[in-house]
């Protein structure tokens, strides 16, 4: 959750969505075959007495910003880019991938700056940090547990 008490940005993550919802009433892109499982990111509002919905990425491999993947694990918001001047959504799958997503400061989810697909899932229960831990290396860091350990990814 990103804000203050009164305004928040809440993002959440599916396990799965049906991509091409042929026996599911969700009205999703078509770009996949019939009851294709795919993840996707979700973009709530919460204005201080009720969440409203404002935004469904599907991560469906329908372009170069929606990757496909399956079962959101975690998701954080930060600073993870240099230079970029606005947090980014580090966005992690059970299928082994890790995603850094720009994020305007309307609350938009953008495009895709980052990707990596890892060995095992990743960011299990949003096991996922974005600081400056490394006093070497400038800017932050994120870091992604996993059920591989943990990894460190930093710009160069």
């Amino acid at each position: 959750m990103i804000g203050t008490w009164r305004r928040a940005d809440v993002y959440l993550g599916t396990l799965f969505t049906h991509a091409v919802p042929t026996n599911h009433q969700v009205p999703l892109p078509n770009t996949l075959p019939p009851d294709d499982a795919v993840a996707a990111v979700v973009w709530l509002e919460w204005t201080g007495a009720a969440l409203a919905q404002h935004a469904v990425k599907v991560l469906d491999g329908s372009g170069p910003n929606n990757p496909k993947a399956y079962g959101v694990s975690g998701i954080c918001a930060g600073d993870a880019i240099r230079d970029n001047n606005t947090e980014e959504l580090v966005v992690t799958t059970m299928d082994g991938q890790l995603f850094v997503f720009a994020r305007d400061k309307q609350g938009h989810v953008g495009s895709l700056l980052f990707q990596e697909r890892l060995e095992g899932g990743v960011g299990p229960f949003n096991s996922i940090l974005v600081a400056d831990l490394d006093p070497a290396a400038p800017g932050n860091e994120i870091y992604v547990a996993g059920c591989l350990g943990l990894r460190k990814f930093r710009q160069p």
